[in-house]
């Protein structure tokens, strides 16, 4: 993780050089200041440990780095912590946020279980390693931006922390990367999730995370990740996509791709996808297109009866796009509603 590390310092706007209170200086805080004197960013020096400020006063010691100033802070207890938070603030440069309403841009959100290629597969649409990647389940605790041009197109690619099963979310820095990837995905216009190929199966916590982003009305790209990895003599990939599709009905309308992050296995198609799902999902459809589909749907599962009569459907028109939104206008809208949505 050194060669990240030092792209991660690169990156940033301002860097927070965290060292052991308890401990004192070690030979490796020296190193590092040196290396961090060279960076020419904004370095604030914070002393962790310090936990009974203000009679505790080892975080002196660490004036001898010449790093400044060493901020004394207690991770355990909280100490400390509003006072750094706002020389942090006060250290970040004036920047211009990315425009939320810029219709140029198109939001990804990379979503998944923990280790199952997402930081991998963000490094290889873009050729760097930005985004830490390690075997360890939970590298990645907190969302990370890049982006990335396709197509004269701008893609902002989160990766995201793992979405754990809420039983194994056991501490605080846990539940608000949780937190924070939910926010993520709602905050998306696409939301490309990853799916082990390798376990041969959709797991309950698979499921929760692409049913999240479909009820959020998000446009949806399914990977099946490390398929380089399944035997192709007991599983081939129209047979698993026909498993899949079989078992989640909503999986019908999400494309599926069988990719590797590892090798590159069709991961360019994905960017393909990924611009594919968006424009259907900002697609605006002619009112008498709608009336001519929902026709067809009424032939098919005719309006519930109310009273001894069939409620009239008088007809529907789309409101809305990202997501397609449609209204149907009718008598009795609710028994109609509640009929419609029993469709497959």
């Amino acid at each position: 993780m050194r060669e990240q590390a030092f792209v991660a310092v690169a990156e940033s706007d301002v860097i927070l050089f965290l060292v052991d209170g308890q401990q004192g200086v070690h030979p490796l805080d020296e190193k590092l200041a040196d290396v961090l004197r060279k960076s020419q960013k904004p370095v604030l020096l914070v002393a962790n440990k310090i936990d009974n400020l203000p009679n505790d006063q080892r975080h002196q010691e660490f004036w001898s780095l010449g790093m400044g100033e060493p901020v004394p802070v207690s991770s355990l207890s909280g100490k400390g912590s509003g006072d750094l938070l706002d020389l942090v603030v006060e250290a970040l440069p004036e920047v211009t946020a990315v425009d939320q309403e810029d219709e140029t841009l198109i939001r990804v959100a990379v979503v998944g279980k923990p280790n199952v290629g997402k930081s991998s597969l963000v490094n290889r649409l873009i050729g760097e390693e930005r985004v830490v990647v390690s075997d360890i389940p939970g590298t990645t605790r907190d969302p990370v931006d890049t982006l990335f041009q396709y197509h004269n197109r701008t893609l902002v690619f989160v990766d995201t922390a793992g979405l754990r099963r809420q039983t194994k979310v056991k501490d605080n820095l846990e539940y608000y990367s949780a937190l924070r990837t939910d926010r993520v995905v709602h905050a998306a216009d696409v939301c490309v999730a990853l799916i082990d190929a390798s376990e041969q199966e959709l797991h309950a916590q698979d499921i929760k995370i692409l049913r999240t982003a479909w009820e959020a009305g998000k446009a949806v790209v399914l990977l099946m990740n490390k398929w380089d990895l399944v035997e192709k003599d007991t599983m081939t990939a129209p047979a698993f996509e026909k498993k899949m599709r079989e078992r989640i009905p909503f999986l019908r309308w999400i494309p599926m791709l069988f990719t590797s992050a590892l090798t590159g296995q069709r991961i360019r198609k994905c960017l393909d996808l990924i611009l594919e799902v968006h424009e259907e999902r900002r697609r605006r459809i002619e009112t008498h297109e709608v009336n001519e589909v929902l026709e067809s749907v009424l032939r098919r599962q005719p309006p519930p009866l109310y009273r001894g009569r069939r409620v009239k459907v008088k007809y529907g028109t789309q409101v809305t796009v990202a997501p397609p939104t449609f209204a149907i206008f009718s008598e009795l809208s609710e028994r109609l509603a509640c009929a419609l949505h029993s469709l497959p």
